[in-house]
């Protein structure tokens, strides 16, 4: 088994993480920093933390940091790092620059450009770089669960829809609709909505619990392989917030 691999997607959906954000999709977003548990099969291997603020250009600014600890660090033995630099134009999201970074034995760069005016995005993957056409709306993979929680805030639908530009190539993202499900924390107890993430293929499955209290914030995140046995889990445990950021 891959666990690098594994733990690599697992950290990336622990990106899910998003916003402490808005009570309507045309409001600006909030500053916030969170910090998740990250556990594999009930065994602590990580943290990621996860900040939401404004860089020196007035650009809206995402970042994640996931550190590994306990026999985390026999599989990612280095830290992770993304960062989503976009904007909020007529209610909607635009990313400008995502860019990650893995350290360790199996180092890896990956930096997107988006150019709306031309409907591209610019990939660079460890010094390979090429362009490819976009559709209107595409985001990155960290501002996805931004949108999913904008979108929840509105409560229109029961089913989600993304296009994702990642690793070179544009993805779709799908999520439904499960219910509603209270659950406990180390940051607290939470109302949810959970949501589960509909996949072409049936060796994973991935689901979220999105606390209406925090803005639709993912508090809970929970990914099985069902082929290697192994479960992936992140939990909230620390929750600060800031004053609203205008648009």
């Amino acid at each position: 088994m891959k666990r690098t691999v594994l733990l690599g997607t697992f950290l990336m959906l622990a990106a899910v993480r998003l916003l402490a954000a808005t009570p309507g999709a045309t409001e600006a977003p909030v500053p916030f920093e969170a910090r998740y548990e990250l556990r594999a099969n009930g065994i602590v291997v990580g943290e990621r933390t996860l900040r939401l603020g404004r860089d020196g250009a007035g650009d809206f600014r995402l970042e994640a940091l996931t550190e590994p600890r306990g026999l985390g660090k026999l599989f990612h033995a280095r830290n992770l790092r993304e960062f989503s630099r976009f904007r909020i134009e007529a209610g909607r999201l635009r990313p400008l620059e995502y860019d990650y970074r893995r350290e360790g034995r199996k180092p890896r760069h990956v930096h997107l450009l988006f150019d709306w005016n031309a409907r591209r995005v610019t990939n660079d993957i460890d010094g390979n770089r090429w362009q490819m056409p976009i559709p209107d709306g595409t985001l990155d993979k960290l501002l996805v669960q931004l949108a999913i929680a904008r979108d929840l805030a509105s409560g229109d639908r029961e089913a989600y829809r993304y296009a994702i530009a990642d690793g070179g190539k544009l993805k779709t993202f799908r999520f439904v609709i499960e219910g509603s499900e209270t659950i406990e924390t180390p940051a607290g107890r939470f109302a949810t909505v959970k949501l589960l993430r509909k996949r072409h293929d049936h060796d994973r499955t991935t689901r979220l619990w999105c606390a209406d209290r925090l803005g639709y914030l993912p508090v809970r995140i929970l990914q099985d392989e069902h082929e290697d046995a192994v479960r992936f889990e992140s939990l909230l445990t620390r929750h600060v917030q800031g004053d609203r950021m205008s648009p």
